[in-house]
Formats: C-alpha cells, structure tokens, sequence
C-alpha cells in the first residue's frame, strides 16, 4: 500500500515515498525468491493505455517474512516522467520471475 503519494510532481523530479506490507493472515509470509533469483521492488508508470517505465524503487528488497497482522514500512524512491501529463503508476513485487503482488494505482500529475 502506498502512504503518502505526492498529487503532482515536476518532471523528473524525485521524491520520497512510503510503502508499507501488511500480511492480513493467520499464518506467517515468507517472501521467496524463484530458481536462485532476487526478490525486487520495481515502480510501474504508465500514461492512459501505455507503459512508460519500470523501475527499480529500492537497491534491496526490505522484507524477508511477515508475522500475522504485522505491516512493515518502507520509504522508496519515486521519480516523475520527464514530460509534463497525467500519468498513474504502482509499485510491484517480483520474485525473480514475475511480478504478481502489486499495489493499487495511483494517480500522478506531472506539471
């Protein structure tokens, strides 16, 4: 989940942003990589219908494993599409192979 989501950004600009995991289970989450891979954070942008970018939105992924009901926090880098435009973007888990745990969109104005 996404914390604190800046509305609007200049283009290119960087700002900083928390994201925190939350494991609403009765039974620990433990994040495992796939065939020797890395687990990785990436951030998603995209414009209306169009992918603009994947990027990698922290050096090390910051959660080994969650207790029930436990949520984590951690600050990320977001970084704003060079071109002014209304764009959304979300951050992914991968786990080395494909990224199936994502955040909800959130909405980026570029101005």
């Amino acid at each position: 989940k996404t914390l604190d989501s800046p509305e609007s950004m200049s283009p290119n600009e960087k700002k900083k942003v928390r994201i925190s995991f939350y494991n609403p289970t009765d039974k620990t989450v433990v994040f495992e990589p796939n065939q020797g891979k890395e687990m990785q954070l990436f951030c998603y942008v995209y414009e209306y219908k169009k992918h603009i970018s994947r990027t990698l939105a922290i050096e090390k992924f910051p959660v080994e494993k969650l207790a029930p009901n436990e949520t984590k926090e951690v600050e990320v880098e977001l970084t704003a599409p060079e071109k002014v435009g209304n764009y959304r973007y979300r951050f992914s888990i991968h786990n080395g192979i494909i990224g199936e745990r994502n955040c909800n969109f959130q909405k980026l104005k570029v101005e």
